[in-house]
């Protein structure tokens, strides 16, 4: 997410690239994935359970919202795999220098993580200290290590097999990869869709969904060059007719039959990377693949969006935003969606403008010299006498 950009999730650019040089229309993009993200989470965690109400028109709009999150995950993610694709650190001779340029990306995330994690545990612990306990603190210290944001834990783990995959998968060669991708595709994209019922143990909230991701996407990267904007769309399209569809087909068995099976898996379609989401998500990173232009405000607020995630999805946040945002007190309005976006708009702009502050600090202090502790760490281990002496054992 090559070298190091000054937001490792959000951005992904080679270290030469001026930032307005950018394709801006990913950087829209992942406007628009956190956006979708923050949709769901306004939905998905608020103390008002939607899915209890009398099916209808308003409903039907607030699942498509609850939807959006694994398409914002996909599409959010899938950007990060578009340009780690066009690396050369997969070639099986530079296992090194791939797997020391994923540390260095780590590193340097890191560093905006436990800010966060450790600047909102002190927030809280003034503002709403009862709620703070010990075991969130502890979370808060280690948050990537113990999973204090999922999608942090996933990516960092992706990030440490990265260099292996990509060489595994050069290996592979067109034909043993296009092999790999039907098999995955049949079996965590069509098969997981055919019922509600989990199959085949897949659990796409962890680092084997971005995996699985990263194998489609590169395969697109490297293979179908000829892909156009048009394919892009079909999948958007195709996408989001499965899902609302079958929205539509569960609220209809369960009308007939009465069975609360179906109401309790209204949306089973839309699990993380099943087929319709990947759909969607292939479409529009194709669709900003081939459509370029060049935004300095795009630029800035996509800068933010990993911050954006960072703030509002901490847990006693996602509670506070949560009860904050009740859904109860509006959705008997017509316009009820209407304010929903509304609310998600203003979360969206409050967080970005609070990690433009962040990013100011980190200007002033941690990125004059990024990843500049990390390069000379490196450098002692590489000439340390007991490292040499390793390779002069290996050697003989």
């Amino acid at each position: 997410m090559p070298s190091t950009p000054k937001n490792e999730l959000v951005r992904v650019v080679p270290v030469s690239t001026p930032a307005s040089a950018r394709n801006s229309s990913f950087e829209l993009l992942r406007i628009i994935a956190m956006f979708l993200i923050l949709v769901n989470h306004h939905v998905g965690h608020n103390t008002f359970p939607v899915s209890s109400m009398p099916f209808s028109k308003r409903q039907f709009i607030y699942f498509c919202f609850e939807s959006t999150g694994t398409v914002g995950v996909a599409v959010f993610f899938g950007i990060s795999c578009w340009f780690l694709c066009s690396e050369k650190q997969g070639i099986p001779t530079n296992f090194g220098g791939g797997i020391l340029r994923s540390w260095k990306r780590i590193w340097i995330l890191e560093r905006e993580v436990l800010f966060y994690s450790l600047i909102l545990t002190l927030f809280f612990a003034c503002y709403d200290s009862p709620r703070l306990t010990s075991r969130l603190v502890w979370k808060s210290v280690f948050p990537t290590a113990t999973g204090l944001w999922w999608y942090v834990t996933s990516y960092v783990v992706f990030l440490l097999f990265f260099p292996l995959i990509s060489a595994g998968l050069h290996g592979l060669g067109r034909q043993g990869h296009g092999l790999l991708v039907l098999s995955l595709l049949l079996i965590w994209g069509v098969a997981t869709c055919i019922t509600p019922i989990r199959l085949f143990d897949f659990n796409g909230f962890s680092f084997v969904g971005f995996i699985y991701e990263y194998v489609l996407i590169s395969y697109c990267r490297w293979y179908m060059k000829e892909a156009s904007a048009r394919m892009g769309w079909a999948a958007v399209g195709l996408g989001v007719v499965i899902i609302m569809g079958s929205i539509i087909v569960m609220h209809k068995l369960y009308k007939w039959t009465g069975d609360p099976f179906y109401r309790a898996n209204l949306l089973w379609m839309h699990g993380p990377f099943k087929l319709p989401i990947m759909l969607i998500a292939f479409g529009m990173i194709l669709i900003s693949a081939r459509v370029k232009f060049t935004s300095s405000y795009i630029n800035t607020l996509a800068s933010t969006t990993f911050g954006i995630y960072l703030i509002h999805e901490y847990p006693l946040m996602r509670q506070w935003l949560s009860q904050l945002a009740d859904i109860r007190r509006f959705y008997a309005s017509t316009a009820a969606p209407l304010y929903s976006l509304g609310i998600c708009l203003l979360v969206f702009l409050a967080c970005a403008a609070l990690d433009m502050i962040r990013q100011v600090l980190f200007k002033i202090t941690f990125d004059r010299r990024k990843g500049h502790w990390f390069d000379l760490l490196v450098a002692r281990f590489r000439g340390s006498a007991r490292l040499q002496a390793w390779r002069h054992r290996l050697d003989r």
